[in-house]
């Protein structure tokens, strides 16, 4: 009752319904060869314009990549050390940027062929990363148990769904000895489709053109491997897989898909790959940027109403910022249940400095403008919002002097994460200062207010 088949996904019908950032008109046209010819030919294309323009991605293989663009200037304490810089940066674009994307796209190998147009395919990267698959067809019948007493379902979750032979597979030839040779990823179960596809088999009828399967999917569907989902940090990672994959797959950004969810350091900064990711989710979900404000800057403070690392001082902190007269603030708790997705969006994006406690709020510095800073009270000895900041390419302040910050027991546990922390204002203040003259001293912030 509960086996699938997904026939080689339907086409979009309308050619101009093309929901994409203008940012991006002439990347996705460059990558559109026969919708840029119809344009062309079609008197009345508004898309004219871009369907000539040689811009591209860089993963393309007539593109030739461009990572001169990436900040390095932390590696520069010899200005003259021009190779050095040029490594960093190829290594940043490689880890971190569209030649990461470009990597997935050349490793791509063929583990089932197919013999006959309707016959079934299955193509993946050298990692088993990223897996395409046409007319596949997969039986469930052994899911819907619960996890074990005791156990959290987003743990259980997480245990490799263990296909056995026969219940996944397709109509074509199929190269085992290649594919499991890709058994060095097995113990991969989140980053790897390796466990799962393991037993793919060779089958004897054509999924696309049999009565085997009580649904059958012929849209273009992506199965996506959730991380954990317990908060906006880890569905974060799910969002941008889903982005990705569009680009490895060479998809066309249409609107007309399914997601399916399967439960189961080189110091430069400012990835292209993360800026186009944002500003695709933003003009998806129009959100519009109404800054700067004239003579202000716009701070959020992102409160906590969790147990844990919630700001023990933080009237008195809110206070010492209302007497600054640069300052404008907003103070939100970022809960889906009390403010929707799209509004905290909203909110982020339209604000300069965000200000927070360690935790998973801070994940919206990826929507902020590009001359945007978070203000990270306290990172808990974790980097991984440090980080964040540096592919998003805007400023990250933090903590520095532990002995000017205090701290309560909220919970049971004895771990950093665990405690609630107050904070000396004096010192809060000095670094919001060092934030506010970031800003203003961007010149993407100077430009913007200029056009405002």
């Amino acid at each position: 009752m509960r086996a699938v088949k997904a026939q080689q996904h339907a086409r979009h019908t309308d050619p101009w319904n093309i929901n994409i950032p203008e940012e991006h008109l002439s990347q996705y046209f460059y990558n559109q060869d026969k919708l840029s010819r119809r344009c062309e030919e079609w008197q009345n294309c508004p898309y004219k314009p871009y369907t000539k323009n040689t811009e591209c991605w860089g993963y393309e293989g007539s593109c030739v990549p461009d990572y001169n663009y990436a900040d390095c200037l932390e590696l520069q304490p010899n200005v003259n050390d021009s190779r050095r810089i040029q490594r960093a940066r190829k290594h940043f674009y490689e880890a971190a940027d569209w030649g990461y994307v470009k990597q997935e796209i050349d490793s791509m190998k063929s583990f089932c062929t197919p013999q006959h147009t309707t016959d079934s395919a299955l193509r993946c990267s050298s990692n088993m990363h990223y897996c395409e698959a046409e007319n596949i067809y997969i039986n469930f019948e052994m899911l819907g148990k619960d996890p074990p007493e005791g156990e959290p379902h987003y743990y259980f979750r997480h245990r490799q769904i263990d296909f056995s032979r026969g219940r996944m597979g397709g109509h074509c030839k199929l190269d085992r000895p290649g594919l499991l040779n890709q058994k060095h990823h097995s113990q991969c179960s989140l980053s790897s489709w390796y466990p799962t596809i393991k037993y793919y088999d060779e089958l004897d009828f054509r999924p696309s053109a049999s009565n085997h399967c009580d649904i059958v999917e012929d849209k273009l569907t992506f199965l996506i491997k959730l991380d954990i989902g317990a908060n906006l940090y880890h569905h974060f990672c799910d969002f941008f897989n889903i982005y990705l994959s569009q680009h490895i797959g060479r998809h066309n950004f249409t609107d007309d898909i399914k997601i399916i969810s399967w439960d189961s350091p080189s110091g430069c900064s400012g990835s292209r790959m993360f800026a186009a990711f944002n500003q695709h989710l933003l003009h998806r979900l129009e959100i519009q940027q109404y800054g700067p404000m004239d003579g202000q800057v716009r701070v959020t403070l992102i409160a906590r109403t969790t147990a844990t690392r919630t700001i023990l001082n933080q009237r008195e902190l809110v206070d010492a910022m209302k007497t600054v007269p640069a300052v404008h603030l907003s103070v939100y708790d970022l809960n889906t249940k009390k403010i929707s997705f799209r509004d905290q969006i909203n909110i982020t994006h339209n604000t300069d400095i965000i200000v927070g406690m360690h935790g998973a709020g801070l994940t919206h510095m990826l929507f902020q403008p590009d001359w945007g800073v978070t203000f990270e009270m306290y990172n808990c000895e974790d980097g991984c919002y440090s980080d964040l900041a540096r592919l998003r390419g805007i400023k990250h302040l933090t903590w520095r002097r532990p002995y000017k910050l205090w701290k309560e027991a909220t919970t049971q546990n004895d771990h950093i994460k665990d405690y609630s922390y107050g904070f000396d204002v004096e010192e809060f203040m000095k670094i919001l200062m060092l934030g506010i003259d970031y800003v203003e001293k961007n010149t993407n912030f100077q430009n913007a207010r200029t056009v405002g």
